[in-house]
């Protein structure tokens, strides 16, 4: 049988810890308290109430906080709240048939209702909300130190399913998509595998594809919508045997722009954007002696900043740029002839 641990982060949360942890306990097989540092009873009335406690500094960044608890844990699910949130019965009865059910395809969202001194309300910044809160343990990791949220890994259709049901839930609508991901497995042709060249066309490739499916229509249908899609100068010159592989997936996403960009007119805008050499991570681990050579066949000197390719997504999708469309916009300082 499936089971639950419901994780409660805490730190000085001596007045709620009690109630809380009763409260979780009515549908969890377990509690975990990751606590930062408490100076006043809380871990003490944790222990007492039949919670696990374990340590882990917050430096800040909740979203480790987050992901330590997935460390410390082997239930096939995993919940958190906050000490000062509670569940009412028919919640509690759902999440026990969920974890039961065990269908590990799904996250699962909670309407939160703010009361105050027994006043719900229900207007303004204090208005019910949907949070999702109740995850299959092995299918969730979180970024964001403050402000977390949990990643969608790309490469997997229903993990892109899951993050536009989160975003559909709480925005409504999507009138902006920016396909800007990508990979690169830089290695000898003679080593190449097709477990390498699937999963670059996965992430470049096949996730902007998917995207703009599950997107698009949408945006048709609400008359509004502006796609960009970032590609590369190796989606139009490919110099490198040994990036085949990403050049193929930028090549083709330029091609699904040019399609895209015919299937959703009039309604939606569709551009590629296709910088040279960026300063960025996934390129921070070059050669020197290879990079001086690069900056050395463009006319400006140097590679772009991130910023600078940043500037032009920010015009495209300005008003200032309503008539550009089903265009590929080269950002690579100049090559020299």
């Amino acid at each position: 049988m499936s089971t639950l641990t419901i994780v409660i982060l805490t730190k000085n949360e001596e007045t709620n810890i009690d109630s809380a942890i009763c409260n979780a306990k009515k549908c969890a097989d377990d509690v975990l308290i990751v606590d930062s540092g408490s100076t006043d009873q809380t871990l003490d009335l944790a222990v007492k109430a039949g919670a696990r406690t374990v340590f882990h500094e917050l430096n800040d960044d909740f979203a480790a906080q987050r992901n330590f608890a997935l460390t410390q844990t082997d239930s096939d699910w995993i919940m958190y709240l906050d000490a000062d949130e509670r569940l009412d019965e028919n919640l509690c009865n759902h999440i026990i048939n969920v974890v039961h059910e065990n269908k590990k395809n799904s996250q699962y969202a909670m309407k939160r209702y703010m009361l105050f001194n027994g006043y719900e309300f229900h207007h303004g910044i204090f208005s019910p909300d949907c949070v999702y809160r109740l995850f299959p343990r092995d299918k969730v990791h979180w970024v964001g130190k403050v402000h977390e949220h949990p990643e969608c890994d790309l490469s997997k259709e229903e993990e892109i399913d899951n993050m536009l049901d989160i975003i559909y839930n709480r925005y409504n609508n999507i009138d902006i998509l920016i396909n800007n991901a990508g990979i690169a497995i830089d290695t000898l042709f003679e080593d190449k595998t097709k477990d390498n060249f699937m999963k670059t066309l996965d992430i470049n490739l096949i996730a902007p594809f998917l995207l703009c499916k599950k997107i698009g229509p949408k945006m048709v249908d609400n008359k509004y919508g502006i796609i960009i899609n970032i590609s590369s100068t190796n989606g139009i010159d490919t110099p490198y045997i040994e990036s085949i592989d990403y050049d193929a997936s930028k090549a083709g996403l330029i091609s699904l722009s040019k399609n895209l960009a015919n299937y959703f007119a009039p309604y939606v805008r569709v551009n590629t954007i296709c910088p040279g050499w960026v300063n960025t991570e996934m390129n921070k681990n070059l050669d020197s002696d290879f990079i001086s050579k690069e900056e050395n066949k463009i006319l400006l000197g140097r590679f772009a900043n991130p910023r600078e390719v940043a500037n032009l997504v920010e015009f495209l999708i300005s008003d200032k740029a309503n008539y550009i469309n089903d265009s590929i916009i080269r950002i690579d300082g100049g090559i020299k002839c």
